[in-house]
């Protein structure tokens, strides 16, 4: 699959529930600003709509009762991914609008419950690198450990693929 082709399959038109686990910023080579947001996703509210095949088949294997994995990593990389960011379900307008462009170290991981008597969650935990301004970091350093919902939106093009037709002009006779 293409970063393209990844990154509309990542629960594609849904507002999905995350907690900002960590925080911190970063310099790069460049000389620009980034935010690394540590995220957690719950996958246990029963919304799986747009889930990516490569997430929903190990959390099948994973979430099973009898299941002895706790942790199952990808190799994958979303890119060019534009997050908006609303602070309830159902707000009408985003509450902030981040570019990121890097998401990676997914990791289904079966987290401890409060209570040692029930199945413990399986949630995905990833990292966003999203460009920083100080509004931005703000607003996360305000929202930190708190649900957001968050629709992912790839703002990647796919280079169209136009068929090649052959030149009757330069043909030999």
């Amino acid at each position: 699959m293409t970063d393209a082709e990844l990154a509309r399959c990542f629960f594609p038109q849904t507002r999905k529930e995350l907690v900002v686990e960590t925080l911190s910023l970063l310099q790069t080579r460049a000389g620009e600003s980034r935010i690394k947001l540590g995220l957690m996703m719950p996958l246990s509210d029963g919304r799986l709509v747009g889930m990516p095949g490569w997430i929903g088949d190990s959390l099948d294997t994973i979430g099973r009762e009898d299941s002895l994995e706790s942790a199952i990593k990808f190799a994958v990389e979303l890119k060019e991914m534009t997050l908006t960011i609303y602070t309830t379900e159902d707000a009408q307008k985003p509450a902030q609008l981040a570019v990121a462009p890097l998401i990676n170290s997914f990791c289904l991981r079966r987290d401890p419950q409060e209570d040692a008597e029930e199945v413990s969650d399986v949630n995905l935990h990833f990292f966003a690198y999203v460009s920083a301004t100080t509004e931005l970091w703000g607003w996360f350093y305000r929202h930190f450990r708190h649900s957001v919902f968050v629709r992912f939106e790839t703002t990647q093009a796919d280079l169209p693929l136009v068929p090649v037709q052959p030149d009757t002009q330069m043909s030999l006779q």
